[in-house]
């Protein structure tokens, strides 16, 4: 038997598999991305017809993943009274429904969110915003609260004599909606702190797939309260809670599409697939 014809007959088979396989990759994924792009081009005629405009470009421009990782996090907020007592001392009382007093503020509570301001010529912390380590400071500060970032993760502005720093939250890239502290202060202390925070932990082997952003957008028709005409300007991929207005102690994190619009309406879309 001929072992060097065989071989190559063996090899040239081979290589026409691949081929046909090859070929075979290439088609089917054109004929997805054109079925998707029928799909896309379907809703946005759609939502054009319910005065609802959105160019092409900006859903192109989303960074849409097949699937996220599954995030659990944590509220810094384990109590509400023990953390008035962080930002406005312990000679704290409550006055009405979540909201306590002490004769150096106020704090405020709905569900995952806080409100505080201190009193007249009063400071909540004594602070020296002139200090040239300004986000050392606040990032102390900041720890205190359970917070964990590092100092670039903070944006310190100024208006007026009064300075804001501000800080957010994002895991893998992509961004905790709805989790930021902004917190100002003038020459003598902070003034006030506000927003939520959620500290995340991520549990290896466990992921979410995302839906398609053509179901997302009509949903997004469908979750708008308002019947204005609007043209949506970005879509963004992120983690939230859907609903910070009850008190979580901890919870798993919803992946969603945070959809803008010109009018500053922002509707979190849920991306969970086949929920």
């Amino acid at each position: 038997m001929n072992w060097h014809k065989a071989k190559t007959i063996m090899i040239l088979f081979l290589i026409a598999v691949n081929l046909s396989l090859l070929t075979y990759t290439v088609v089917d994924g054109y004929n997805q991305r054109s079925a998707e792009t029928r799909v896309i081009e379907n809703a946005i005629g759609i939502l054009s017809a319910n005065d609802i405009a959105v160019d092409r470009k900006v859903i192109d421009g989303v960074d849409i993943k097949k699937s996220v990782k599954e995030v659990y996090a944590y509220n810094i907020i384990s109590d509400y009274e023990g953390f008035a007592k962080l930002l406005i001392g312990n000679e704290v009382r409550l006055t009405q429904k979540n909201t306590y007093v002490s004769p150096s503020g106020e704090i405020t509570f709905q569900g995952d969110r806080f409100y505080t301001k201190a009193s007249d010529n009063i400071c909540l912390i004594a602070f020296n915003p002139t200090a040239k380590d300004i986000k050392s400071n606040v990032k102390t500060i900041f720890t205190q609260l359970g917070i964990a970032i590092n100092e670039n993760d903070i944006s310190i502005s100024e208006n007026n004599g009064l300075h804001l720093a501000q800080i957010s939250k994002s895991i893998n890239k992509l961004p905790i909606f709805g989790s930021k502290i902004k917190m100002s202060f003038s020459a003598s202390g902070i003034t006030s702190v506000e927003g939520a925070w959620y500290e995340p932990e991520i549990k290896e082997g466990s992921k979410i797939n995302i839906r398609s952003i053509s179901g997302c957008l009509i949903d997004y028709m469908n979750e708008r309260k308002s019947n204005k005409p609007c043209t949506i300007t970005k879509i963004t991929l992120g983690y939230a809670t859907l609903d910070e207005n009850t008190y979580h102690a901890s919870l798993v994190l919803t992946p969603v599409f945070a959809i803008e619009n010109n009018l500053g309406e922002t509707i979190y879309i849920d991306a969970r697939e086949n929920i």
